[in-house]
């Protein structure tokens, strides 16, 4: 929904060079409009499996989040896997000007990484990224969301029976109302009636195909 409006936004994402499907209802709307061959590829599950992985020499990077959960994901990294991990979190309120961006980049450079978990906060991961791009040092830089605090422990994730239903943001909601609902009752509720207008649509259009 945020796409929609936001054309800063849209062009960050017409600049990545991966943009993965997350949610299940994105996943209903492209069966519903035809497109084939699409696969959820949730920011928990990409978490999961990168830090998992063995990656030789690797050094992964936490951007974001608050100074306590920065630490605690960190933490769970390098106890769960043994990856070398370093991290920054904004000050408050930060409004990441060009001083705090350049403090950032030299740290992220500093540290090798080759991996950096960017956890501002959509829009602000994406644009922030796609803004700093030709300062940044070389690295993949993946915008996961709040999926560090989930594999962290930080916040218990759905359980798979909701997950498989598309009832994940409704578990979220329950956990954090007074941080999610303006998202996921005020911002994101127009999708449903997307989501109705488009199943409308392509039963008329097969109903009319008989």
């Amino acid at each position: 929904m945020v796409w929609r409006k936001d054309a800063a936004f849209r062009e960050a994402y017409e600049r990545a060079h991966v943009v993965l499907l997350d949610g299940l209802p994105l996943l209903w709307l492209a069966s519903l409009e035809g497109i084939k061959g699409l696969t959820r590829v949730a920011g928990s599950d990409l978490v999961e499996r990168i830090c998992s992985a063995d990656f030789p020499a690797t050094s992964l990077f936490v951007l974001g989040m608050g100074p306590v959960e920065n630490l605690e994901a960190q933490e769970a990294i390098r106890d769960r896997t043994g990856h070398h991990v370093d991290g920054v979190s904004p000050p408050f309120g930060a409004t990441l000007d060009v001083e705090w961006t350049e403090r950032v980049t030299e740290m992220i450079g500093e540290s090798g990484a080759t991996i950096v978990f960017v956890c501002l906060g959509a829009p602000k991961s994406e644009l922030w990224v796609a803004h700093n791009m030709h300062l940044l040092p070389p690295a993949y830089y993946l915008c996961v969301g709040g999926a560090l605090e989930m594999y962290s422990g930080q916040v218990r994730r759905a359980p798979v029976a909701l997950r498989q239903v598309g009832l994940e943001w409704l578990y979220r909601l329950c956990q954090e109302p007074r941080r999610l609902w303006r998202r996921y009752l005020l911002r994101d509720m127009p999708f449903v009636l997307i989501l109705v207008q488009t199943f409308l649509a392509r039963l008329v259009k097969s109903l009319r195909a008989r």
